[in-house]
């Protein structure tokens, strides 16, 4: 005999989940403990419940299994929601446990009672908005069942899925099944409708008789592992792929048929090749705000491929739902069929990367887009987790990747502070050396979890670009506000020597200059060998990104300074 608790553990081993990410307490001790008493995940405890989330969010990229989050009752369940939301709209699959108080207490004054009988929160309620689904167990009995149906859930419709389990519940003795009474569940592909296959066919033959269209690749790809598989499409069609933003590994970036990213942070040479295409292929991505650019417009064609419904500011003129790897299956099926290869010939003189910003004059003035270009021959090498904001605007623009590793950008809402759990979840699973970025409004919001790096020595290296500031807010106001209010400026704040002070084996430093920081890159691989090291950079907040709206927006400022000098120098004169 054993419990519920002992029995979600041995569904848990079953699925080959290998960590838990999460934070104990009352309503959930039980789980945790059963995790360890039946060799089962591994729990990794967090700082916070959002780490928890972001964790296994970088656990499935780095691995494609899917994440496992525990967590207890009350404000620790509510902590979940922001990364929820990321990971749901990321298509991240997981499983994230949420103890309850037991279930004799719920509307009764039980302390953390988030029951619809307590009258302060209807937790069941809440977790089915911001997850996939949600899932309340109520009998020992319906244990496997529950988290069987919640697993499928979480692979079918891509992204996290909420069971909650009340303390009672957890404890209730049950028999425990043996291992074959157990389903093993897999993410595998799953089969095309006919209405699916018959569109691909249109499409095969369009593409035959007329232009090529421009590809695009988005996450799905990269999460299935089907960047190959895009560029034999891209090459079988003669034709070049762009990236979403938030797909920058979903294509081998030395390719001849890679353009770069698409978007306000993106490339000039996909808004070029833009301009000379009638038809967009979407593949498992979404052509969002952050995609629009000059030449992607409601004159286009916009066809899109994937499991879940596009989200777009264009209209989409057909959409082929499924599976993307059983999508891409059926169209090289197709292409078999038809045969012939259309050569590529890239035009003389193209400049693929035409960088918005640039790394400045030759001084010892240190910024952004000089540092990543020093980074870039390693950055290579390493799984990247990158936050959003004018940093994830200079990393996206200037970073190139590696489709063997993950490139990470929360984008879905944008959340601060991502890249620390997520870089966390990849490497507990991968031990490869890792590098995150992030801004110094991210680090004071979610830097706290560097203390489980620490704790597990994980290989990770941590860069801050420390402006002192939440520098696109107060760029925002500046450009469009007309000055700043300078809420967003903060006093100097030494975040690597705070560091190095707070865990003495860490390798923590602030940088101020280039001499400074080409001296310590020397040493980066030495010190990653022993754990994390973190390099906080001190840049201007006044430096704008390579962010499409900032710069225009400033250029018609200029324009317009100028012809208010030119006025009032005529006015002086008369």
């Amino acid at each position: 005999m054993g419990n519920v608790a002992d029995v979600i553990n041995q569904f848990c081993r079953r699925q080959d989940m290998a960590f838990a990410f999460g934070m104990s307490g009352a309503n959930i001790e039980d789980v945790h403990m059963a995790f360890h008493r039946g060799h089962g995940p591994k729990p990794i405890i967090v700082k916070h419940e959002a780490n928890a989330v972001a964790c296994a969010e970088g656990y499935y990229l780095a691995t494609q299994m899917p994440g496992l989050v525990f967590s207890t009752s009350g404000g620790g369940a509510f902590n979940l929601i922001p990364s929820l939301i990321e990971a749901r709209g990321n298509g991240i699959p997981m499983l994230v446990l949420v103890g309850q108080i037991p279930s004799t207490l719920e509307g009764r004054g039980g302390f953390q009672d988030s029951s619809i009988q307590g009258n302060i929160v209807d937790a069941l309620g809440l977790f089915r908005q911001v997850a996939i689904d949600a899932e309340r167990v109520e009998r020992p009995e319906t244990i496997l069942p529950t988290l069987e149906r919640c697993l499928r859930k979480a692979y079918r419709e891509r992204g996290p899925v909420v069971v909650l389990l009340p303390k009672d519940v957890q404890q209730a003795e049950m028999k425990l099944p043996g291992e074959e009474e157990i389903p093993r569940i897999c993410d595998a592909p799953e089969p095309l409708r006919e209405e699916a296959r018959v569109k691909i066919q249109h499409l095969v033959q369009q593409w035959q008789t007329g232009e090529p269209p421009l590809i695009v690749a988005g996450p799905q790809v990269a999460h299935f592992r089907l960047q190959q598989q895009v560029e034999r499409l891209c090459r079988r069609l003669g034709t070049y792929c762009a990236t979403t933003p938030d797909g920058k590994w979903s294509f081998p970036p030395q390719s001849p048929y890679y353009l770069g990213t698409i978007g306000i942070m993106g490339h000039e040479s996909v808004a070029q090749q833009l301009e000379a295409v009638r038809q967009v292929v979407v593949l498992g991505g979404h052509l969002g705000q952050m995609c629009n650019m000059a030449g992607l417009d409601d004159t286009l064609e916009i066809i899109y491929l994937g499991s879940d419904h596009p989200r777009s500011a264009l209209p989409w003129r057909s959409a082929l739902h499924g599976d993307l790897r059983s999508l891409l299956g059926e169209l090289k099926l197709e292409l078999d069929r038809v045969g012939n290869e259309k050569p590529v010939f890239l035009p003389a003189g193209r400049v693929l990367f035409r960088n918005a910003a640039k790394a400045g004059v030759e001084t010892d003035i240190i910024n952004a887009p000089w540092v990543l270009q020093k980074m870039q021959s390693k950055a290579r090498t390493m799984d990247l987790f990158v936050d959003a904001g004018n940093t994830g605007a200079y990393c996206l623009h200037y970073l190139t990747g590696n489709d063997a590793r993950v490139f990470y950008t929360a984008l879905a809402m944008g959340g601060m502070g991502q890249s620390f759990g997520a870089s966390i979840g990849s490497v507990v699973a991968t031990q490869r050396p890792t590098l995150a970025i992030s801004g110094d409004g991210s680090y004071l919001l979610a830097g706290g979890e560097i203390h489980t790096a620490v704790n597990h020595r994980l290989p990770i290296l941590f860069t801050i670009f420390n402006n002192r500031s939440h520098a696109m807010c107060d760029l925002r106001e500046q450009l469009y506000l007309g000055r700043s209010s300078r809420d967003n400026l903060f006093m100097p704040c030494s975040i690597g020597a705070g560091l190095a002070a707070m865990y003495p084996d860490l390798p923590a430093f602030d940088i101020a200059s280039k001499t400074e920081f080409e001296s310590l890159w020397e040493h980066v691989d030495d010190y990653l060998a022993k754990g994390p090291m973190v390099i906080s950079i001190n840049l201007s907040n006044d430096d704008l990104p390579p962010f499409a709206p900032f710069l225009q927006q400033q250029e018609r400022l200029d324009v317009a300074a100028k012809q208010s000098s030119c006025i009032e120098a005529h006015a002086a004169s008369l």
